[in-house]
């Protein structure tokens, strides 16, 4: 199992119906609200949630976004003047909790959320939909510039998650990728081929990253 970890403070699940998202002119799934009543996990994602975007969002291997709401007083203290209070919720995960962050939370763990089961999948992405929601310009660019993103899962077993739920860490993954050491290797196009071949290897990293690596290979071997 490795090193202890826990989460504390759950809270969620948020879920959201589509909304028109400023200096878009499209939709978006972003503004959350926690959920009052239990919700159902399936494969594809939260009963009652929604992805307007389904080709950047959603999909087996996004079907729920997890956000440590540890990092909250950090982006408060530093953008004071966002058009929302940042809280958990607010940046559109599914699940928000303190204690483990994305240095401990590894690709491939485990986790047991209410009845379902799910694996971590990925950092999360944030694009710029996450400054407009929040009206705060270069927000996305700071959480992926210090790995403070989030990060993705895929479902193992379809369940129930009710308002408030315990988490359990069932399995650890591989104690060198972190979501944070994953996510320095996903940025940087210009990593060395065998760190990306080795990411690459790991079983549980989701297929869009794992053909966005043999990509990169290719046309790093191309140039050699």
């Amino acid at each position: 199992m490795g090193a202890r970890m826990e989460f504390s403070d759950v809270r969620g699940p948020y879920i959201s119906e589509p909304q028109m998202l400023p200096g878009f002119g499209e939709k978006s799934g972003i503004y959350k609200v926690a959920a009052a009543e239990p919700q159902w996990l399936s494969r594809l994602g939260l009963s009652n949630d929604s992805q307007a975007n389904q080709v950047d969002h959603g999909g087996v291997d996004r079907a729920l976004c997890h956000y440590c709401a540890d990092h909250y007083p950090r982006w408060n203290e530093r953008y004071p003047d966002a058009g929302v209070v940042l809280e958990a919720g607010v940046l559109g995960e599914n699940i928000a909790s303190q204690g483990a962050d994305e240095r401990e939370v590894r690709i491939g763990d485990v986790y047991r959320i209410g009845e379902a089961l799910v694996q971590v999948t990925q950092p999360r992405q944030p694009c710029a939909k996450v400054d407009a929601r929040t009206g705060q310009p270069g927000l996305a660019r700071a959480f992926m510039q210090e790995a403070r993103m989030g990060w993705l899962y895929r479902v193992l077993e379809e369940g129930w998650i009710a308002p408030g739920p315990v988490i359990e860490v069932v399995e650890r993954g591989d104690e060198r990728w972190s979501v944070e050491a994953c996510w320095r290797v996903l940025e940087d196009r210009r990593a060395p081929l065998d760190t990306m071949a080795e990411l690459h290897g790991v079983e549980a990293l989701a297929q869009h990253w794992k053909d966005q690596l043999v990509r990169r290979m290719d046309y790093w071997r191309g140039r050699a």
